[in-house]
């Protein structure tokens, strides 16, 4: 062996190459298979951790579908129970002692319209694209519609909500837009500003067009406000911001992030301005 070495060596000298000697070619192959056996082992790592993301994809994507499956089951129920509620309340006489009663369930039977609208929503844009059905719509009706909605669950607060729209939004033309996610917006901006409104307090829900922007909707209230961390996270998902419900109403942080969904499917803008904490809250959506 010493001597097949003494001749490799020479012949690499006469061809102008550094001699290496068997020892030192043990070491290379060593340090070479030492790589191999970590590549492998990083191929199987890397293998089993892609099958481990595809399973809890798999099981994430099932229980998303359950959820919305849940969800749509009691979208009509609760419906109905609105409608019926406040047809009740319609009927009976101001000073009925039912009256309470019935308010009362037409409130929660709203508040948990939205929360499975919420839900549904949610859920569709975790499994697929939530595809929008433009038609030609009276934004300005829409929006005194979901306020008119929300008059007693702002009452029961003694919370004054108000509606308006200028000139330049009664002539604009309709705006395009997909009508019931468009209601899904403003019922949750409206919503939240009576849930987060302290007891004898306004609220503002505004439209205005104009050219060059679009449809203008505003929805203002004179609640706990934001803080800058507060904006910072204003429209993630489950976040939990530093105002809270008044009334013990729940929130389950999802209503945001739905309106920052939607609203960027329809091509607009949305985002909010307050002066801190105790100075109300202002959000404000475009939509061209």
């Amino acid at each position: 062996m010493e001597r097949v070495a003494q001749v490799v060596g020479g012949e690499a000298e006469q061809l102008g190459f550094e001699p290496v000697r068997l020892g030192e070619l043990g070491v290379g192959l060593g340090e070479l298979a030492s790589l191999i056996l970590q590549e492998r082992l990083l191929e199987e790592q890397a293998r089993q951790l892609t099958e481990a993301n595809a399973e809890l994809t798999q099981a994430h994507r099932f229980k998303t579908e359950l959820l919305g499956l849940a969800a749509h089951d009691l979208r009509d129920p609760l419906h109905t129970i609105a409608l019926s509620a406040q047809t009740l309340r319609d009927e009976l006489p101001e000073a009925d002692q039912g009256q309470p009663l019935v308010a009362g369930n037409h409130d929660t039977a709203r508040r948990k319209e939205t929360l499975v609208a919420n839900l549904l929503t949610d859920a569709e844009s975790a499994t697929r694209e939530i595809a929008l059905v433009r038609v030609p719509t009276d934004l300005p009706r829409l929006v005194l519609e979901v306020a008119d909605a929300y008059r007693p669950m702002a009452a029961a607060k003694r919370v004054a909500l108000h509606f308006s729209a200028d000139e330049s939004a009664l002539r604009a033309p309709p705006a395009s837009v997909d009508p019931t996610r468009f209601r899904q917006i403003v019922e949750n901006l409206v919503g939240n500003a009576v849930k987060y409104s302290p007891v004898a307090r306004s609220v503002w829900a505004s439209v205005s067009h104009s050219v060059d922007t679009g449809y203008r909707l505003e929805v203002r209230d004179e609640g706990q406000g934001l803080t800058a961390e507060d904006k910072a996270r204003l429209f993630g998902k489950f976040q939990q911001l530093s105002a809270r419900p008044t009334a013990g109403e729940v929130s389950t942080g999802l209503g945001l992030a739905i309106v920052k969904r939607l609203v960027d499917l329809h091509g607009g803008r949305v985002w909010a301005e307050s002066e801190g904490r105790g100075h109300g809250t202002r959000f404000i959506v475009t939509i061209p």
